[in-house]
């Protein structure tokens, strides 16, 4: 039993370490996702459209839920995986075929989720100095890629100054590092579900969007009613190249979290090893 306390001592100090480390990485400690559920969102904040158009958040509150997506359009990571799986979750649920589509139907009872029936989109943009143009050209290719035309009035890609945009991300918990000498933005990767009368009623954490969940969060958010918090430990940020040095940073959170597991499943798979080999050697001794 002495090499067993010494395992689960090693295990606690290690996952101590692990806590340690994770509070003190400069990265991971100015960027994170608090879930201000009913909470209200900015509604008078002064942004700009991908037109060049003076706009507030609240010209977007027509009596639908908002899916809220804090990303900067150059960034060719984060941003863009998690833009392209929220595409093809809307594909899927708006476009189902084959087989997978049946399953997928018959396991969720969806019905398609629709840019401008079911919910509107708003982007906004973290990066100050990206323009309205760029906006622009970055809503043409999502367009593009959606295939619905009937979308492009409901999806909106916001631009800002840096005060204005900060007015929008501590309200809704986003909190990202921005270092405009290196150029270089670190941030988590999610979402804000917001109902029509502008509470933020639910988050997605991560890069993906299961359709079941993404319905469950809008069917609440529809009702102005708040749902439960997100599982966070499907949390990532952004993996970003310094456009400078070219090297690649990735966010080490997750890497932690997964280092302390991996502990711990040692320790429970060396402790079971341990007590099957001593009784393993009581039997054999009764046995003679």
């Amino acid at each position: 039993m002495r090499g067993v306390r010494l395992v689960v001592a090693g295990a606690m100090i290690l996952c101590a370490g692990f806590a340690a480390a994770q509070d003190s990485n400069p990265i991971t400690s100015s960027m994170g996702i608090t879930q201000k559920l009913g909470d209200k969102i900015p509604t008078d904040v002064p942004l700009k459209d991908e037109a060049g158009h003076d706009v507030t958040l609240g010209q977007y509150m027509q009596g639908r839920p908002i899916v809220l997506f804090p990303i900067f359009y150059k960034c060719q990571t984060g941003c863009a995986v998690i833009t392209h799986e929220f595409l093809q979750t809307l594909l899927t649920a708006s476009h189902p075929t084959g087989i997978k589509a049946l399953l997928q139907r018959s396991q969720t009872n969806n019905t398609g989720l629709k840019v401008g029936t079911d919910f509107d989109v708003v982007m906004v943009d973290i990066d100050p100095r990206e323009t309205p143009d760029l906006a622009a050209a970055k809503k043409n290719l999502i367009m593009n890629a959606l295939g619905d035309p009937d979308a492009d009035a409901h999806w909106h890609m916001l631009t800002g100054t840096l005060d204005n945009i900060h007015r929008v991300t501590d309200a809704i918990g986003f909190k990202y590092y921005y270092n405009p000498a290196l150029d270089v933005i670190r941030h988590p990767t999610g979402s804000v579900i917001v109902s029509p009368n502008g509470t933020i009623s639910g988050y997605t954490i991560g890069n993906d969007f299961p359709t079941k969940v993404l319905s469950a969060e809008l069917s609440i958010a529809k009702q102005n009613q708040v749902g439960e918090p997100a599982d966070e430990s499907r949390m990532f940020g952004c993996i970003q190249i310094d456009r400078k040095t070219h090297k690649v940073t990735l966010v080490v959170e997750n890497i932690l979290r997964l280092g302390c597991v991996l502990t711990l499943l040692t320790m429970v798979i060396g402790i079971s090893l341990m007590i099957r080999s001593e009784r393993k050697a009581k039997g054999g001794v009764s046995g003679h």
